[in-house]
């Protein structure tokens, strides 16, 4: 998600996550302030995208970066 301008985002709340130290494989898709909104596990295989929020409590769906 380099390069993708998600400043237009508005999200109504998120699950505050909490990761220790994160494993291989894991990255940070994007975050706010307090807390990570948007995980990916990518290992052996499997893909795994954790979103921290509720898409229809957002505008996410509606921008241009929303896969």
């Amino acid at each position: 998600m380099r390069d993708v301008d998600l400043t237009a985002v508005r999200i109504t709340d998120a699950r505050r996550v909490a990761i220790g130290k994160p494993g291989p494989g894991l990255q940070r898709l994007f975050w706010s302030r307090e807390t990570d909104l948007a995980l990916a596990l990518l290992d052996d295989g499997l893909k795994l995208v954790y979103l921290g929020f509720d898409l229809a409590r957002s505008n996410f769906l509606l921008q241009a970066a929303f896969p």
